[in-house]
């Protein structure tokens, strides 16, 4: 049984590996196929997409989290740009 739980584990495993190397392999080398971009590559078309959405208001900005930081008090935080 034991064997079995760790075989189910190992796949589950290369299945994640395997997921993620498709998503960056699509996103650096792949082409939009329809829409205003069509025949761009994913990555490129993403700043124009993302500019169309926010400005017809589809969308807001948002930025990752940068930094955690400890406060003068000890409490934890993070530092992050925001448009405001």
């Amino acid at each position: 049984m034991r064997q079995i739980q760790d075989q189910i584990i190992e796949g589950q495993f290369l299945l994640l590996q395997a997921q993620e190397e498709v998503q960056k392999t699509c996103f650096s080398e792949g082409k939009m196929i329809i829409g205003k971009y069509k025949g761009m590559k994913v990555c490129d078309a993403k700043v124009f997409i993302r500019k169309d959405m926010i400005d017809s208001g589809k969308a807001l900005p948002y930025f990752e989290p940068e930094n955690t930081v400890i406060s003068r008090n000890g409490d934890e935080g993070v530092v992050s740009f925001c448009e405001q």
